[in-house]
């Protein structure tokens, strides 16, 4: 096979003789990043490309070199390059020639045994009521209750505190801002800080350990590839963001919000008095580290204030309602291999400090929680797939104030009492999991073995889930397992709480058929669920609580969610064409052309349409000369290729610009619905204007 390369340089003259940066990126004959590309200069390694491809090196200005770029399995290739300002190096690699007779052998398609929701950040945007929120997003899925008009999850009978939440495995105690007993008015993380995430209502595997009901498992954002910049200002709140690239390998985030709801109060009025009325603010900053074959690592801070106070009737107790808090969290995590196996570390801390105060409960609340966890996973097809961990976290509460002598008696008719905990506890477990598939059956089997301190209690839990593939998309899975949990710290008070409680305890049995694909056409879920209490706290007047209390939930869950046709999305673009061309008039021309074939795949809904906003905005809007635009679609084998184009000069022009973020969320959709499948989005020029490149899975067993 013979060599194909092409070197790029772009030369400007007429800057001092300097040490200057030279961006470059290593591609091969398709167009795909080559990681972990060697670049020597005049026989020196000076840099190995990213995951993106990309690197970047110093080399002195006007100076002659001899650059080499050599990938394992590729022709490497050399070649003399005279440096200057603006000098910019794209090396694109062959194959190289490969002697004798190689057999591949591919396993069929793996499908994931376990199945948990997975939510992209978009949909908290396009959910009716979810008000952008995650939480309240998650509250439209079943099997989630929702009390009081908060956002707090209440998953099959549990309670609120049965729910483990995690950004990058490091738990967030306080996941709610404006925090109440059932739950808070939002979720303490904005939907834009993460990348997506999964939620498990029952039936989860050995991998989490210390919950009863469900896991919400955050997933942060990835490196930033460009700069981004972001403010928006409402009537109840402003907020501002930046994400940036300051090295091939290195980025930096940052966002601020403010929250201001008089205004909106005083505009739409308030269903509720509030004194002080709902209002705080947050801010965040994240940043990546690509360390080549070395994995990846990235960090993220966040602060939050927040006060509110509601009116409140309640019994014989009328008045206010007010509760003020401080949260800060950290977590780092790394990413990499260590020879067969995926590897991942992360650390977590999580403080939070909340005043409450209503008639006679007045209540101060400190609450820290460190918490690690390191997994492994094997990466080789061979018949048994494993995956071994540990985590753990160290929690310590205090508790200080006043309380009803009788719960909810605010008004103290019956008396109050001092409340006073001081409570430190740890937990630490391990895992191992075994996945193995046989025909049509897949089964993931494992077990924990947790240590909890306060309760001096150790456990071995198992867990079990199945898969039976029916065939055209549709499946059996049953799930079961013993899942403990530490009673919460409030169980502890000096003056009436018990010295010690075992963990707490839940069975859970699940038992579902699901048909069709979340990510096209129609899909269809329906979950039975029995789920078995023991150990609970209950209140005892001897010893403060027992561990006496038993229950139990049950129910049948179902949903369902289908994605509309190209043809009807493009039936959709074209009525906003429409009305658009009447807004310009001869200024804009639409053209929308599909093949046959083309037009009867699914998509996700509303996925072009904020592509064509963008050309109208920035190919149409800014300029007084006619333009076009044009939307395209064509099937190639298994993969359908849609191409946006306007005549304009694009996002980067020196022109009116604007930050980028459509095509960042759509990104960051579809990553979310197809995985590492549909990841050639790509914004360019092209001729006379600037053009969006969408390529997408399509898969022939959707009916």
């Amino acid at each position: 096979m013979q060599l194909l390369a092409a070197l790029w340089l772009f030369v400007a003259s007429g800057q001092p003789a300097t040490s200057i940066r030279i961006p470059g990126s290593v591609r091969d004959a398709t167009g795909l990043a080559l990681p972990g590309a060697t670049i020597d200069v005049d026989g020196t390694l000076v840099a190995v490309s990213n995951d993106e491809g990309q690197f970047e090196i110093a080399l002195a200005d006007q100076a002659r070199v001899t650059v080499r770029v050599f990938v394992p399995g590729f022709e490497s290739r050399e070649t003399v390059v005279s440096v200057g300002s603006g000098t910019r190096l794209d090396v694109v690699l062959s194959v190289g020639r490969v002697e004798g007779r190689v057999t591949v052998v591919a396993p069929p398609a793996s499908q994931r045994v376990e199945r948990p929701f997975e939510l992209d950040p978009v949909q908290t945007y396009r959910t009716p009521g979810a008000q952008a929120d995650l939480f309240r997003t998650l509250q439209t899925l079943p099997g989630v209750a929702t009390t009081n008009e908060v956002a707090g999850l209440f998953v099959r009978g549990g309670d609120l505190s049965e729910v483990l939440v995690s950004l990058d495995d490091g738990v967030i105690a306080h996941p709610y801002g404006y925090e109440t007993p059932t739950g808070g008015f939002r979720g303490a993380v904005d939907p834009l800080l993460v990348r997506g995430l999964t939620f498990s209502t029952g039936g989860f595997s050995a991998r989490y350990g210390n919950a009863l009901s469900a896991i919400v498992d955050l997933h942060g954002l990835e490196r930033s590839t460009t700069q981004q910049i972001s403010t928006t200002f409402g009537l109840a709140g402003a907020s501002a963001s930046i994400g940036a690239p300051v090295s091939t390998r290195f980025d930096v985030r940052a966002a601020t919000n403010l929250t201001f709801s008089r205004l909106l109060f005083a505009v739409n009025g308030s269903p509720r008095e509030f004194d002080p009325p709902p209002g705080g603010w947050d801010g965040s900053a994240g940043f990546g580290l690509s360390m080549g074959r070395a994995g990846r690592v990235k960090g993220f801070a966040l602060v939050q204030r927040d006060r509110v106070g509601v009116e409140l009737e309640q019994d014989a107790f009328v008045g206010w309602l007010r509760s003020s808090a401080r949260h800060r969290f950290l977590g780092l995590r790394w990413d990499g291999a260590l020879g067969r196996w995926l590897a991942s570390a992360s650390l977590g801390a999580d403080a939070y400090e909340r005043g409450t105060s209503a008639g006679v409960l007045d209540l101060t609340n400190t609450d820290r929680v460190e918490s690690w966890r390191v997994d492994l996973d094997q990466r080789n097809d061979g018949a048994i797939r494993w995956r071994v961990g540990a985590n753990g976290s160290v929690a310590g509460t205090t508790m200080a104030g006043s309380v009803p002598q009788k719960g909810g008696d605010l008004g103290g008719v019956s008396g109050h009492a001092p409340f006073d905990v001081n409570v430190g506890d740890w937990f630490g477990g391990t895992y191992l999991e075994a996945t193995t598939t046989a025909g049509a059956l897949s089964i993931t089997s494992g077990a924990r073995i947790d240590r909890f301190g306060q309760a001096e209690s150790t456990s071995i839990d198992p867990r079990l889930n199945v898969r039976v593939d029916l065939g055209r998309a549709r499946a059996l899975r049953f799930a079961t397992g013993i899942y403990r949990q530490a009673p919460g710290a409030a169980y502890y008070d000096r003056e009436r709480g018990a010295s010690r409680l075992p963990p707490m305890e839940a069975i859970h049995y699940v038992a579902g058929y699901e048909m069709g694909h979340e990510t096209e056409g129609f899909y269809l879920r329906a979950e039975g669920y029995l789920k078995d209490y023991r150990r609970l706290p209950l209140e005892d007047a001897t010893i403060g609580y027992s561990w006496d209390g038993y229950g139990s939930a049950r129910g049948l869950d179902l949903f369902s969610q289908w994605l509309v046709s190209l043809d009807r999305e493009l039936d959709t673009i074209r009525d906003y064409l429409e009305i658009e061309r009447i807004r310009f008039g001869e200024r804009l021309d639409f053209m929308i052309q599909a093949e046959g074939d083309a037009l009867h795949v699914s998509v996700p809904p509303f996925l072009l349409q904020p592509l064509v906003e963008n050309a109208v905005k920035h190919g149409i809007e800014p300029y007084s000369r006619h333009g076009d635009v044009r939307v395209t679609a064509r099937l190639n084998g298994s993969r359908l290729h849609v191409t946006i184009a306007d005549t304009g000069d694009g996002l980067d022009a020196g022109g009116p610009t604007g930050t980028g973020r459509g095509l960042e969320l759509t990104r960051r959709r579809l990553h979310a619905i197809y995985g590492d499948d549909a990841q050639c989005l790509r914004a360019e020029r092209c001729g006379d204007g600037f053009a969006i490149d969408l390529e997408l899975p399509v898969r022939p067993d959707v009916h």
